[in-house]
């Protein structure tokens, strides 16, 4: 896969913390974003790169366990990469709005991702 430089980006913030769905959306179109306006192109790019990181193994959606069971902590939303790419785009059609901090799920890097992170000397921002 060749990562184009917005992908390096969320890998390079994924192989050293949780990244929100707000920070992707961020990284595609910052001045969508806080503008309060998300064209449809830029949530398909959003996904799209979403979906490319997943399928290649690099990255896991998830959240955090709520508080009553912190010893579970880290939750991924299991499933093919379909069935994540689904569970994301309901949870966001759920809030009818952008997705702000905390919104719809977090990413993370597999260790494959961490590796290659570390290979592409990409840094966290």
């Amino acid at each position: 896969m060749d990562l184009s430089a917005k992908h390096k980006e969320i890998l390079g913030e994924c192989a050293y913390d949780h990244v929100g769905l707000w920070s992707v959306i961020r990284t595609i179109d910052d001045n969508a974003y806080w503008e309060g306006l998300l064209p449809a192109s830029v949530r398909s790019e959003v996904m799209q790169l979403i979906r490319d990181l997943l399928e290649h193994g690099l990255i896991e959606a998830g959240n955090f366990a709520p508080d009553r069971e912190a010893q579970a902590g880290w939750l991924p939303i299991s499933g093919s990469t379909d069935t994540v790419i689904a569970a994301i785009a309901r949870a966001w059609d759920e809030l009818d709005r952008t997705p702000n901090i905390g919104d719809v799920c977090w990413f993370t890097a597999t260790p494959a991702g961490k590796k290659l992170a570390e290979e592409l000397d990409l840094k966290g921002y």
